[in-house]
């Protein structure tokens, strides 16, 4: 039986010229072809754009012999002729040869696929209990410096939920008086420690949420105070609107989300030194990069801590609840890449409670992956 755990790598010399002999100046992508039944025969294909000239197929059988040919593509759709085949027999255990001539195959084993730990400060799986359980806190299972657990206050609106196999804690109620809610964060904290003064910090969260409480919910982050706008936070918004906004350093910056409808991978990446002031507060929702928050971050600005807690779905004063589900948050002290964000949202959305060892098969989330595009 194949085990799909294989990426090729290919490279290949460009085309200059048309086949009359003309320069070749409108060349958009190049189709890869390949097929691991017989020579000549090949039964998908992947397109990239021209830009490059080295590309990689996942999904590939090892064992196995795998065929591999290229065209080129210019702005009519017209492809040219196949390249060359490159081919190889491999096994697990063989050491893959180098160049055949302009196109070039090697191989990598990919296993797994796990959470990126980069920067992490805090990470709550919100498993820890079956539905209608009643744990005391809601685990920080980051393995970072001194756990931060956050004490769970059910009040009249919250419980632990599982929907389609994923553990959550859900609130029922908009104004409600259930809270998870760390102390006031200090110096000696990991959280104060990295993000007090910071000019850097991400949020990722995965939520579902169906009213977001037109008083301001909040949603997930730091909080300033128990009535404050919020460090770095997702709320709802204050001003009559049933739909989400982002609010830094007690709401000096603040940028309207919209409604997020359905479960949802949430991540608000701050980096207040770059240059662009519309790079400075990113939004994305299930790995793909919001426009239009408008959000006039003065460059350099930092994160200020001020009687600053970690909150989930409510204030610290209540009565703030979002009507929903919160399935996973983290805290990261750096900027999560738009490459890990995506591979965030593949293993995310696949399983947002704690992984097994090692995390999930690589060919599980390629095939989310593909499924997905």
């Amino acid at each position: 039986m194949w085990a799909f755990l294989a990426a090729a790598t290919l490279t290949l010399t460009p085309p200059t010229t048309n086949t009359d002999g003309s320069p070749l100046t409108d060349l958009v992508s190049y189709d890869i072809y390949y097929g691991c039944e017989q020579s000549g025969v090949y039964t998908d294909f992947e397109r990239f754009s021209a830009g490059g000239t080295t590309f990689i197929i996942e999904n590939l059988p090892e064992p196995g012999t795998c065929y591999f040919a290229a065209t080129a593509v210019n702005s009519d759709n017209i492809s040219s002729a196949f390249s060359n085949e490159a081919t190889k027999s491999f096994s697990s255990s063989t050491q893959l040869p180098g160049p055949v001539t302009d196109l070039q195959v090697s191989w990598q084993e990919h296993n797994s696929m796990a959470l990126d730990d980069t920067g992490l400060l805090v990470r709550y799986y919100a498993d820890e209990a079956a539905s209608g359980s009643t744990p005391t806190d809601l685990l920080d299972t980051s393995g970072v410096g001194t756990a931060l657990d956050l004490p769970i206050t059910y009040g009249d609106s919250l419980a632990y939920t599982e929907v389609s196999g994923n553990r959550g804690l859900h609130s029922d109620s908009d104004a409600g008086t259930g809270i998870a809610k760390s102390g006031t964060l200090s110096s000696g904290n990991k959280i104060f420690d990295a993000l007090d003064g910071s000019k850097t910090a991400t949020l990722e969260y995965v939520i579902d949420i169906t009213t977001y409480n037109t008083n301001g919910a909040r949603i997930f982050g730091l909080m300033n105070g128990d009535t404050g706008d919020g460090t770095f936070l997702m709320t709802g918004d204050s001003s009559g609107n049933d739909f989400a906004e982002i609010r830094i350093n007690n709401g000096a910056d603040t940028g309207d989300v919209g409604t997020i409808t359905g479960r949802s991978v949430i991540h608000i990446v701050w980096d207040s030194a770059q240059l662009d002031v519309d790079d400075r507060i990113l939004l994305y929702i299930d790995a793909v990069l919001q426009t239009g928050l408008s959000v006039n971050t003065t460059i350099d600005t930092t994160l200020s801590f001020s009687t600053t807690s970690l909150v989930v779905l409510n204030r610290g004063s209540q009565n703030r609840s979002a009507l929903g589900t919160f399935f996973y948050g983290a805290i990261y002290s750096g900027v999560l890449s738009a490459s890990t964000i995506s591979d965030h949202y593949d293993i995310l959305t696949l399983d947002d409670d704690t992984p097994a060892a090692g995390g999930l098969p690589i060919a599980t989330v390629m095939h989310h992956r593909r499924m997905m595009q």
